[in-house]
């Protein structure tokens, strides 16, 4: 797999991050929201980690917040990971994509690494206590942004990887 790379996931969960961590390679940071840095416990993480934080209300965050990322890529610090989902899925589709993770891929000319989630909504979805049993977190082949003319495009595709892999 190539280095660095911007994971594109499907939001299932809280655990979404924390696994992420655990199990992709490259030390995967990514996007969160300014509120959640708020928030006792779980922000002190944000901060601990290295989180990259993002208000989507507010453009020269959003600006300072891709400025970090191409930077982190570019640097080869890590991976980034990103929901493009931008928010947790409340009965287990994949909703449509925000554009933010394709337009930084076409802007960095790094590939983005779709990753499925499969199994974990009926784990853990609204509340932060895991069900016992089984889920797999499947990493597909990089997609490359040379291979598309704009970031909706790029989006629409990765979209479609994601929900084929959980369809299957």
């Amino acid at each position: 797999m190539p280095y660095p790379v911007i994971y594109a996931a499907n939001h299932v969960s809280f655990f979404d991050l924390f696994i992420s961590g655990a199990v992709l390679p490259g030390d995967p940071r990514g996007l969160e929201s300014v509120e959640h840095f708020k928030k006792p416990f779980y922000g002190w993480f944000l901060k601990r980690f290295d989180e990259i934080p993002i208000d989507l209300g507010n453009r020269k965050s959003i600006i300072n917040s891709f400025t970090r990322i191409i930077e982190v890529l570019t640097n080869k610090e890590r991976n980034i990971l990103i929901m493009p989902e931008g928010h947790r899925t409340h009965d287990g589709k994949v909703g449509d994509f925000k554009t933010g993770a394709f337009y930084l891929s076409r802007k960095s000319n790094i590939p983005v690494v779709p990753v499925v989630y499969k199994g974990l909504f009926e784990r853990a979805n609204k509340s932060i206590y895991l069900k016992p049993g089984k889920f797999d977190v499947i990493i597909l082949p990089p997609v490359y942004p040379q291979n598309f003319s704009t970031d909706d495009d790029m989006a629409i595709h990765v979209n479609s990887l994601i929900n084929e892999e959980l369809n299957k």
